[in-house]
């Protein structure tokens, strides 16, 4: 009987031991479920980190979350004008519609004005002398600026008809401006370079919201999306800094040259591409909210070779001003967001018909894509009408598809996925067959940095490196500034994190990052 319990005794010991066991891992497992829920509550990540090795851990998100389907609305096209213009600009020519009368009854003027820039200011223009226009035939007008304006009144002067137009002017000036500027002669490969973006979408809204231009860069251009892009500051203005030049706006301002407040002196990549034989242009679509406007005076001279600022400083007044002519995110009968891609167009096709002169563009359409999280579902289809009508041209185009930061205000944003997308904008790159024979590691350092963390500060070295046509990591570049970043033309290193001079860091666990 005493072996009995003492059997019994060590048994009992034996199984309340494994019970106490089972119980630990039991509720370790609960808290673990109980931590990752706390961290994605309304997402299904399928793996955690891109490399075991890696300092920072990212989030693998579903881009298709049910939780989201209470945030999207449908919206109704744009409430563009359903009027057939009374005027349009063909080549360099305005051109009045005589047929076309009848749809605005009463009218006995019509004026064309051009819309200048104000002389060093980037936040007015002014309007030309008015030309009559012949409302007897249909007639051409040669127009001799880049920028128009059309008013057509009544009898007791009230506007009858309003409309803005463009005309890619200037080609043979630009060449020959180009020419004279051009400092030095790059070896190699010289591509095309568009920098195009997006306001306020990240990688994964991009997905949802601009499926078909997503589908399309990827499948015509071989696109690589980095899935570990961070941006480095809070709103769009530092960010577009960091990509653009390399920098902060304050190591800029404490410069004494700096001090009148212009930009005019700043260090634009696209000064680098300008000195080495490129033409240049700039367009953003939302006035209000490019980033010449956080707090200096924008720029004292044109910036770019082609400038679009001036033409919305003054379309956009249309919506205070005379909303009737322009409705919600059109001019008459286009919509907004369709009139900048159509200028950038125009632009690149003029410039393209000379193999000599490269171009470089930025762009950034912010009307679709700040305010509403959804809206960018309005602009995909005109955005592969885009990409396809100079895809010609774009085979030898660098293409960076790119975005300031994620979406940062309403509903979405208070969820925890919505505070990681806010930091995690869109950056997808092409690179051109010409480049790839120039650098055969290139692609593979692409796709290999898709999965690492990088930032806009990798993206101007890039730019740099095409712009000095210098591609070697031990290039002197290394030696000119304290970098931040580097080409992503070279293998980002799997152990980066933020405890440099970044301004974000990741923090491990949760794979969030946070602003120092």
């Amino acid at each position: 009987m005493k072996k009995f319990f003492e059997s019994s005794s060590s048994c009992c010991g034996c199984f309340c031991s494994q019970n106490r066991q089972r119980v630990k891992v039991f509720l370790g497992l609960v808290l673990l479920m109980i931590l990752f829920n706390q961290f994605l509550f309304e997402s299904k990540p399928t793996a955690f980190d891109f490399e075991s090795k890696a300092s920072c851990h990212f989030p693998r998100l579903e881009p298709f979350d049910p939780i989201l389907r209470r945030m999207f609305k449908l919206h109704e096209p744009l409430p563009c004008s359903n009027r057939t213009p009374l005027t349009a600009v063909e080549d360099d020519q305005l051109r009045f519609f005589h047929d076309r009368l009848p749809q605005y009854p009463g009218v006995i003027e019509c004026n064309s004005y051009s819309i200048l820039r104000a002389s060093d200011d980037d936040f007015n223009f002014t309007f030309s002398q008015p030309v009559r226009l012949s409302l007897s035939e249909s007639r051409h007008y040669l127009l001799t600026d880049e920028f128009v304006k059309v008013e057509c009144i009544n009898r007791t002067g009230s506007l009858v008809y309003l409309n803005f137009h463009f005309a890619v002017l200037r080609a043979q000036q630009v060449f020959e401006n180009v020419r004279s500027r051009q400092e030095q002669k790059i070896a190699g490969p010289r591509p095309n370079v568009l920098l195009f973006g997006i306001d306020s979408i990240s990688r994964l809204n991009a997905l949802r919201t601009l499926p078909k231009t997503y589908a399309y860069l990827q499948k015509t251009f071989k696109m690589v999306f980095m899935e570990g892009h961070m941006k480095v500051a809070d709103n769009t203005y530092p960010n577009l800094i960091a990509l653009l030049t390399g920098q902060t706006h304050s190591e800029h301002i404490v410069r004494p040259w700096n001090w009148n407040g212009y930009y005019d002196k700043w260090d634009f990549v696209w000064k680098e591409f300008a000195s080495r034989g490129y033409a240049t242009l700039e367009a953003e679509d939302l006035p209000g909210l490019n980033f010449v406007n956080a707090g200096l005076k924008g720029f004292r001279y044109p910036p770019t070779d082609y400038y679009l600022r001036p033409f919305w400083m003054a379309a956009w007044s249309c919506d205070v001003t005379h909303p009737q002519f322009c409705p919600e995110r059109c001019v008459a009968d286009i919509p907004k967001h369709v009139i900048t891609l159509n200028w950038m167009r125009d632009v690149i096709k003029q410039l393209g018909n000379d193999s000599d002169t490269p171009f470089f563009s930025f762009s950034l359409l912010s009307d679709h894509g700040h305010d509403i999280l959804e809206l960018p579902l309005l602009i995909d289809d005109d955005l592969v009408s885009f990409f396809r009508s100079i895809e010609d041209i774009l085979r030898n185009t660098l293409i960076i598809f790119f975005a300031d930061h994620g979406f940062r205000f309403g509903e979405f944003r208070q969820t925890q996925r919505g505070k990681i997308e806010d930091r995690m904008p869109m950056t997808g790159i092409a690179i051109p067959e010409s480049l790839e024979r120039a650098l055969p590691n290139a692609r593979k350092a692409l796709l290999i940095n898709s999965q690492r963390l990088t930032t806009h500060y990798d993206t101007y070295r890039m730019l740099l490196d095409v712009a000095r046509g210098t591609y070697d990591s031990a290039s002197p570049l290394l030696s000119l500034r304290r970098w931040r970043g580097q080409s992503l033309f070279l293998p980002v290193p799997a152990d980066r994190d933020c405890s440099g001079r970044c301004s974000l860091v990741l923090v491990p666990r949760r794979g969030i990052a946070r602003h120092e």
